[in-house]
């Protein structure tokens, strides 16, 4: 596995880490009505992100932006994998 695809799961599952966790924690339905999601979750994903622009500082962007805009992302690549496999086929 290459080592770009094994960092997007990684921040992958940061996100989705972060969000489940400050749920379970705070009791709240959405992660992001809780203070700790502000204080605790965007500090963590900070942190995250940082690392992993040390370990691949090319388009440094999308490690800031993977653990926040995970589900979007993920559908939209799933989208385009199924179109792909689709026109393949055809």
């Amino acid at each position: 596995m290459k080592k770009g695809y094994l960092l997007y799961a990684v921040a992958a599952l940061i996100g989705v880490a972060i969000w489940v966790a400050i749920v379970e924690i705070s009791g709240k339905r959405e992660a992001w009505d809780s203070d700790i999601y502000f204080s605790v979750g965007m500090t963590v994903a900070c942190v995250a992100s940082f690392v992993l622009g040390l370990i691949e500082p090319e388009r440094p962007w999308r490690w800031g932006a993977l653990p926040f805009a995970i589900p979007a992302i993920l559908t939209a690549r799933l989208g385009a994998f199924v179109a792909t496999n689709r026109r393949a086929s055809s």
